[in-house]
């Protein structure tokens, strides 16, 4: 679980620079749940290495938490956000957002209807995960290095 100011040693902490992490209205994208944080709006990644994909507690410019997310520095998009504010363990996290998407998509459906996405990568909370449904088959694709560390736990879902 990530919590307020105190910043994890068992992840990369990342501070947001400031003028990325506030605008004329107090808030800045990431803060106002926008979940893409490009490369050029990181002053700092405390350790400075971190493995593709990693999950990394995300900060703003004057140390408050935004949330959690997954990072890639080789990318333009070098975090990818899964959770704002404090978070569960990541293993909740995912099982909650992946049974929400299986129990909420029939529900809106016709009854007729048997193939259909149940998971749409960053609009439901999970970037890098699309889940297609066809019958009693899940078809699931994972397409950021984040998704990938997490497939164990996507996959047995």
């Amino acid at each position: 679980m990530i919590r307020g100011r105190t910043h994890r040693r068992d992840i990369c902490n990342i501070r947001l620079r400031r003028a990325r992490s506030s605008s004329a209205a107090g808030k800045g994208r990431c803060a106002a749940g926008i979940p893409w944080i490009f490369s050029q709006a990181i002053e700092r990644f405390e350790p400075t290495s971190v493995e593709a994909g990693a999950l990394v507690a995300v900060y703003d410019a004057s140390g408050s938490l935004i949330g959690m997310g997954y990072c890639n520095r080789a990318t333009t998009i070098a975090i990818r956000m899964i959770a704002w504010g404090e978070t569960p363990a990541i293993d909740e996290l995912v099982a909650r957002r992946l049974k929400s998407a299986l129990e909420t998509a029939p529900s809106i459906l016709r009854d007729d209807t048997d193939a259909y996405r149940t998971r749409h990568g960053d609009g439901d909370g999970l970037s890098g995960v699309v889940v297609d449904r066809f019958g009693d088959v899940l078809v699931v694709q994972i397409l950021t290095a984040g998704a990938d560390k997490m497939r164990a736990t996507i996959v047995v879902r």
